[in-house]
């Protein structure tokens, strides 16, 4: 039947190069398959190939070839996929599918850089079938990777939410700020022990993003867009089929589909910056000078804006401005693009909460009010610890019965940090007098005019209480 298929195949596309063994029973064992335009793709776009992994129940793994690197467009085509293999992960069996591949592509020497998934094993049979190519973790797994692993962590809806939300801010836009700033909210999140169970500092290992991010915004989402269908797809059918020639015969058609009509992908106009990222003598310099841009272009860009400030508003807005602007360079921030904008998403400053039995932090509410803040707080709802009254000072004691001049802050202060500066009664009638015509507004007006003004509260209320909590209308 394996030989049956393999002369079908041939049929239908002319000029493909096949190699395949046969077991003692006459089955499937091993085989490579590149068709005519699969060649003719990767002797275009050689540079930097994507290894993708599939498994049977017998164990038998599926490789498929996808090329990548700046040079391509990113357009959703399986016709990026170049080769693909049926091999036993074995030693024997790895440098087999890679010596067939070679044999069928003599641009091979070309071949700078393989991406790879994090459980790959076969780092050292690459290596001695390509000298000079590296192996590299690819952003694409390494993505996937963080995603499965948030997602196991049985984390609150809100919260799992709000990380996947971050990470997919984070790999679409890969900047350097945006992966530390990645790296610290799941510091933030995660309890000790589950930080031991995803690997954060593949976030900051520059060289995995630095050949990713030369894709924009809408890029990434086409290309993670590509790679989970890809990935998705032939694992499914691979998986699926109780034998390899049916499996294969099955992947087949379905590339056969996807790329009817399709020729070579066009190639990209890339700068000096996304080519030297695969010449391996100057990856430390690249570095180096592209950390070195980012940082003047952000002291450069403060100096324009607060001289634009100056010379437009009045002295009393360029303050308040100049106050949002210093709390936007500390605080973290995660910038992308989509179709419609920019995202931006601000998020709370990191602070420090001390291993003493003390436990003091660095934040501006435990340094002005001596008294325990949320970070201390979430230390010690995660240790399962309590409060003792070493953790805030005397005067805040029952015991101390200290004086209002006695207190870390003045009394007007505390009222207006505890909504004290009116009395409940004629709070609460303000409220309920605006609650009412809030309702009145929203209920006698049309459909159109309702949405708009329901949005407009809602962002109000979410603004005014958020990003972390929605507020219920």
């Amino acid at each position: 039947m394996a030989s049956q298929l393999m002369n079908s195949f041939l049929g239908i596309y002319p000029g493909s190069q096949i190699n395949f063994n046969l077991d003692e029973n006459s089955e499937l064992a091993h085989a490579n398959i590149q068709t005519l335009l699969m060649g003719k793709v990767f002797m275009h776009f050689p540079e930097v190939l994507l290894l993708v992994r599939s498994y049977n129940e017998n164990g038998k793994a599926l490789y498929t070839f996808v090329v990548d690197g700046p040079f391509l467009t990113t357009e959703h085509d399986m016709v990026k996929i170049v080769h693909i293999a049926i091999t036993d992960e074995t030693p024997e069996g790895l440098a087999q599918m890679f010596s067939v591949f070679k044999d069928f592509n003599p641009c091979w020497p070309r071949v700078c850089v393989f991406l790879v998934d994090p459980y790959f094993n076969g780092a050292e049979a690459i290596s001695k079938a390509f000298p000079s190519a590296e192996v590299v973790l690819s952003a694409f797994h390494v993505c996937k990777y963080f995603k499965e692993n948030i997602c196991r962590l049985s984390l609150p809806n809100q919260t799992e939410s709000l990380l996947l939300n971050a990470l997919k801010n984070a790999m679409c836009s890969a900047t350097k700020g945006n992966l530390r700033n990645m790296h610290i909210i799941l510091h933030q999140f995660l309890k000790p022990h589950m930080l031991e169970q995803v690997k954060l500092d593949w976030l900051l290992v520059d060289r995995i993003w630095a050949l990713h991010r030369w894709r924009n915004w809408a890029e990434c989402l086409v290309y993670f867009h590509m790679m989970d269908y890809v990935s998705g797809e032939f694992s499914q059918i691979f998986s699926k089929e109780p034998k390899v020639e049916d499996a294969l015969s099955s992947l087949l058609k379905c590339i056969q589909v996807q790329t009817a009509g399709r020729g070579v992908p066009n190639v990209r106009p890339c700068g000096p910056q996304d080519k030297v990222l695969l010449a391996e003598e100057d990856k430390t310099s690249t570095s180096a000078h592209i950390s070195s841009t980012e940082s003047e272009i952000d002291t450069e860009g403060t100096s324009v804006i607060c001289e634009s400030l100056n010379r437009i508003c009045i002295p009393a807005a360029f303050d308040l401005c100049l106050k949002e602007l210093s709390v936007a360079q500390k605080s973290l921030q995660l910038i992308g693009k989509s179709e419609d904008g920019i995202n931006v998403q601000f998020l709370e400053n990191l602070q420090e909460v001390s291993w003493q039995y003390q436990r003091k932090c660095t934040c501006p509410f435990y340094n002005t009010m001596k008294l325990p803040c949320r970070h201390i707080l979430t230390v010690l709802n995660a240790n399962q610890e309590v409060l003792t009254q070493a953790m805030l000072e005397d005067s805040w004691w029952k015991q101390t019965q200290a004086l209002e001049f006695m207190l870390p802050v003045s009394t007007d202060t505390l009222k207006i940090m505890k909504g004290d500066n009116m009395d409940m009664p004629a709070k609460k009638t303000n409220v309920d007098l605006l609650t009412d015509q809030i309702t009145r507004l929203l209920s006698e007006c049309s459909d159109d005019v309702f949405q708009r003004r329901y949005s407009t509260l809602r962002e109000l209320a979410d603004a005014w209480i958020g990003p972390y909590e929605q507020v219920k209308l």
